[in-house]
């Protein structure tokens, strides 16, 4: 592989030391510079013009995700692979969100890090790189395709952490309704099984959840819209119950999308859409 620059990015000195090392194995492989925070990682990024850069989540003054959106909005074609301890299924999903390459956890870095910059680096710009045992099965591929951004998300999401399990064993009602809902150009989304995991489309993602955008794909309904659960509960649970399905005209709801509350109000074309059906 030709000389490689690295830009490391992490407000940890020790993890940085930690991956300086590991780069080290690679005799054309450079760390170009280090940045403890989004704004330095921009900055730094502007001066050096690094080949990849190693991104982390959790910084001050502004995280990695913003940093990403920040660096990719000038620098469309830089690569960069997010590296966190958070959570593997949200961190996944955020990566995607944002333009990352591909997203490690801390604790796979020994492992999987030499391994997935180095296919990064090769990969084309459309490319979403998993670490090697994390590549999606051919049903998810099949189930996602066409699904735009919500689609790779559905598709890499950790699902047998939630109620419904791995895509694989999905019943086939439940396929099939994601299958309208990611292909749908109409603003949608639904609940389904005991916790009515949340689902939803590109289009409700950018019409609707704000900020709750990827947090919300994979969530309990009622922790996504908790505040307006009071509102919407009730109309959900009579639908589970009568298999009838329910729309308001003009209803107003205080929703909590942008980190502040705002009134929305939705006619009656957008809620008689919005209906909720058990499986049968």
């Amino acid at each position: 592989m030709p000389s490689l620059r690295v830009l490391l990015v992490d407000d940890h000195e020790p993890i940085r030391r930690g991956i300086r090392e590991l780069l080290a194995s690679h005799t054309n492989w450079s760390v170009c510079g280090e940045a403890a925070d989004g704004i330095d990682a921009i900055e730094k990024n502007r001066q050096l013009v690094p080949d990849i850069v190693l991104m982390d989540i959790s910084m001050p003054r502004m995280n990695g995700l913003e940093a990403t959106r920040n660096i990719l909005r000038e620098f469309p074609h830089r690569k960069i692979v997010i590296i966190t301890q958070n959570d593997p299924s949200v961190a996944r999903t955020q990566a995607v969100a944002v333009g990352a390459k591909a997203v490690l956890t801390k604790d796979q870095l020994s492992r999987d890090l030499l391994s997935t910059v180095e296919r990064v680096v090769e990969s084309r710009d459309s490319d979403i790189v998993q670490p090697l045992h994390q590549h999606a099965s051919a049903n998810a591929r099949e189930l996602t395709r066409g699904g735009g951004t919500l689609g790779e998300l559905i598709r890499d999401f950790d699902w047998a952490n939630t109620p419904l399990g791995a895509i694989e064993a999905w019943p086939q009602s439940l396929k099939t309704v994601v299958r309208v809902l990611l292909t749908s150009r109409f603003a949608m989304w639904m609940g389904w099984g005991p916790e009515l995991t949340f689902f939803y489309n590109d289009a409700y993602g950018r019409m609707s959840l704000g900020k709750k955008h990827p947090w919300a794909l994979g969530k309990p309904s009622q922790q996504v819209w908790a505040e307006i659960w009071n509102d919407i509960g009730p109309r959900i649970q009579k639908v589970l119950d009568s298999g009838e399905a329910t729309w308001d005209e003009a209803l107003l709801l205080f929703l909590e999308r942008s980190g502040y509350r705002e009134v929305a109000p939705f006619n009656d074309e957008f809620y008689a859409h919005h209906w909720f059906e058990k499986e049968l």
